[in-house]
């Protein structure tokens, strides 16, 4: 599963590059090309998609993170905090 290896990885190297999807029908994990693209259900608007990112990693790993780079593009880079 796709999220499993997203957990392992992240709490492996403590921070990941990720892309997001904004605006997609559920919030999803997928690892294309060794790449992960998460799929988040929030708009881009407001710091709405990101709030969900934030929410959406935690309940899958159970740890906080913050984004350290690309606040307003779809490639960030997130660390655990």
């Amino acid at each position: 599963m796709d999220s499993d290896k997203f957990k392992e990885q992240l709490i492996k190297n403590n921070s990941l590059e990720i892309k997001i999807i904004p605006n997609s029908k559920k919030n999803k994990i997928i690892l294309k090309n060794n790449k992960f693209i998460l799929e988040i259900s929030k708009e881009a608007e407001n710091n709405k998609a990101n709030q969900e990112l934030i929410r959406f990693i935690k309940k899958i790993t159970g740890k906080n993170i913050k984004i350290i780079k690309g606040k307003t593009s779809k490639n960030k880079i997130i660390k655990i905090v």
